[in-house]
């Protein structure tokens, strides 16, 4: 089967909603949002802010994306490089 797959580059930082409208523009429903080595580096309320945009826009997608420990998490930017 040769299906061709489609996809369109969106430079766009995800706390921000004009990547949402651009998508909602072109398909509301099926989508599926990777999140990789995202989440565990904003806040959780703006976390939290992005799952709500995108369950209000699409109720037919899914996302799929890791989920990181808090305690893991809230040293990253003390922490000194090794």
């Amino acid at each position: 089967m040769n299906d061709i797959i489609d996809y369109k580059m969106i430079g766009s930082s995800v706390l921000e909603d004009s990547w949402i409208k651009q998508i909602a523009s072109m398909q509301k429903e099926h989508l599926l949002f990777l999140a990789e080595g995202l989440f565990m580096y904003l806040p959780k309320s703006e976390v939290i802010k992005v799952f709500e945009r995108l369950s209000e826009t699409f109720s037919k997608s899914q996302i799929v994306f890791e989920i990181v420990n808090e305690r893991f998490t809230k040293e990253f930017g003390r922490r000194p490089l090794k």
